[in-house]
């Protein structure tokens, strides 16, 4: 038990915190499988805002957009109606128990929702649109990450200031109804009579509202913008004490999207609750004689220590299972990987060619861990099929150049290849290192980087080949945290035979013919010197990515990261995060950066 207070929001913030945590955790899951099927549909593998526009002609998308939206909704209503009545009960001086308000709001929630789902809309975009602005620091730095932001204003910019003029007119009209909350989740009145007691009650105090809610925005942006500084520059400044500049910069880069979010995360609960506990404030303040409001203990016998033990258990049972299936949800997104929302969008991603294969033996397990350190997304790697039907790490089809002996992969059992150096040609600090597996490839870089898998047929064995790796992907819950691509279209049909969960890549030296509409390609894997800013704008039309190969020098990696092509494939990886982010320097990372790295 716990007693709320008007400058008391930690216990809310905690119970918020949970229910979001718990909400995501379920949810998450769901909204990449139904953001899958929507755009599978019209034969996209991610959004672009060349092809946003385009899918909005299929049906799928508005039904997609309408679930999400009515779910998201209900969700956020919830939340808000819990804090409202969490203040509430403070305002009204009573005692907070857990049990008996978890059954007293399961009443009062079924009452405004009965009465019409315009009512929970309003009473969302209201609060959220307060909740924005208060928070309008850290979604600025959240914006400012998002690849070709720019260039999408710049060719929508009737749309843009058409949505400018819509955000204006919803923050006017979120003013009139700041305290329909208040009167259709706490007074259990209509949409109607809850939009006139809200223009009515802020037509008394307008002018003491707005100046109270500017004051109470500007002070959550202050403190949330300059928390979220601190924990940058905690962060940053430990990665650039201990490590080389370059690898702390890109450790940062690596780590600054799952930073954003945890910070976007807590802080956002943090201010929700804030901005919730003072609109809350503000509506018994302005109150007078005339407002007949609802008595807890009245209305609902509520005095802080009765419940009915069997409902009270029921809720407890539910919330068990909630916090069960959301702890499941995040064992197994950690464990086998899970396609993200975000990957659907813009993002260059950097895949170490054969490995780290400018530190490392290509195509070996040390090159493969040094990815890692590099901070490469995806190691990419070549596979071949040995004698006995074992899937090994080889470019080449013959052993000659990695490893000195004139043998074909196909010729020699896996037994044979385990005897072979492959590092003592790069350097005598590699001697005896051995031809890893793909297994042992696999079990090395689950839940630490994702792979790019390059099958490499020989003899017309595709099928065999082909069916050996999808067996081991699935064998290692490793669908998610892989792409499997080849230079024979045949390799493309045949992985999506054996499992269409699997990313595949089709690997040319142009982009060209009909192959741009094959369904069974997600994305294209072209060399760098033939890509052009008409060939990105060709496939990213047509709801697909882009990956170059094999960009090492700075003027290359500046051309590619002008065209927004998705993946740059390097043996340089802290050298392209670098030139990336230096063409960034205006951004709030790049400026953080060059303020520590002096």
């Amino acid at each position: 038990m716990f007693q709320l207070s008007r400058k008391n929001t930690v216990g809310v913030s905690a119970a918020v915190f949970v229910y979001r945590a718990i909400l995501l955790a379920v949810l998450l899951p769901v909204l990449n499988r139904t953001t899958i099927l929507v755009l599978s549909i019209p034969g996209y593998s991610y959004i672009t805002p060349r092809n946003i526009l385009n899918m909005l002609i299929f049906p799928s998308t508005w039904l997609y957009g309408i679930f999400w939206v009515l779910v998201l909704a209900a969700a956020c209503f919830l939340e808000q109606a819990f804090m409202y009545h969490c203040y509430s009960l403070a305002e009204q001086n009573l005692v907070f128990r857990l049990r008996t308000f978890l059954v007293f709001v399961g009443h009062a929630f079924r009452k405004p929702v009965r009465r019409g789902l315009a009512g929970v809309f309003a009473c969302v975009l209201v609060t959220e649109g307060f909740f924005c602005l208060s928070m309008l620091y850290l979604l600025s730095t959240r914006i400012r990450q998002i690849t070709g932001i720019r260039e999408f204003m710049h060719d929508h910019t009737y749309a843009v200031w058409g949505a400018g003029f819509l955000v204006v007119l919803l923050f006017l009209l979120a003013i009139r109804l700041a305290f329909i909350l208040s009167y259709y989740a706490g007074e259990n009145k209509s949409m109607t009579e809850s939009f006139r007691s809200s223009g009515r009650l802020l037509h008394r105090n307008l002018r003491d509202f707005i100046l109270r809610m500017l004051a109470s925005v500007l002070v959550l942006n202050l403190i949330s913008g300059a928390i979220y500084l601190i924990l940058c520059i905690l962060v940053l400044g430990g990665m650039r004490l201990f490590m080389a500049p370059a690898m702390a910069l890109a450790h940062f880069h690596k780590l600054f999207d799952s930073l954003n979010t945890l910070a976007m995360f807590i802080l956002g609960t943090w201010c929700a609750c804030g901005l919730q506990k003072k609109i809350v404030h503000l509506f018994y303040r302005y109150k007078d004689a005339r407002d007949e409001l609802t008595s807890y203990q009245e209305e609902y016998g509520y005095d802080g220590t009765k419940a009915d033990p069997k409902q009270a258990g029921m809720v407890w049972i539910v919330i068990g299972l909630a916090m069960a299936a959301s702890i499941l949800s995040i064992v197994s997104i950690v464990r086998d990987g899970m396609k993200d929302v975000g990957s659907f969008f813009e993002a260059t991603e950097f895949t170490a060619h054969r490995g780290q294969s400018s530190e490392a033996p290509e195509n070996t397990l040390p090159a493969v861990l040094l990815a890692i350190e590099a901070t490469a997304d995806y190691a990419e790697i070549d596979v071949r099929l040995t004698a006995d039907g074992e899937v090994i790490l080889m470019h080449d089809a013959n052993c000659r150049r990695t490893c000195r002996v004139n043998r074909t992969v196909a010729s020699m059992t896996l037994a044979e290849i385990k005897e072979l150096d492959a590092g003592g040609w790069f350097s005598k600090a590699y001697q005896g290192t051995q031809v890893p597996t793909l297994r042992e490839v696999i079990e090395e870089a689950k839940g630490k980087i994702k792979l790019n898998i390059e099958i490499k047929p020989q003899g017309g064995n595709v099928e065999e080949l082909v069916d050996a790796v999808v067996s081991l992907v699935e064998e290692y819950d490793f669908v998610n945290q892989c792409v499997i691509t080849s230079n024979i279209y045949d390799v493309m049909t045949a992985v999506k035979r054996r499992n269409d969960q699997i990313e595949t890549g089709f690997i040319v030296s142009v982009v060209y013919g009909t192959f741009l509409d094959k369904e069974d390609i997600d994305f294209y894997s072209a060399k760098s010197d033939f890509v052009t800013e008409k060939t990105v704008d060709l496939i990213h039309e047509r709801g697909r990515q882009i990956h170059v190969w094999t960009v090492d020098n700075r003027k290359e990696l500046s051309r590619v990261q002008s065209l927004g092509v998705d993946n740059v494939i390097t043996n340089k990886v802290l050298l392209a995060r670098e030139v990336y982010q230096q063409a960034e320097d205006s951004t709030f990372l790049g400026i953080l950066w060059t303020i520590l790295a002096r």
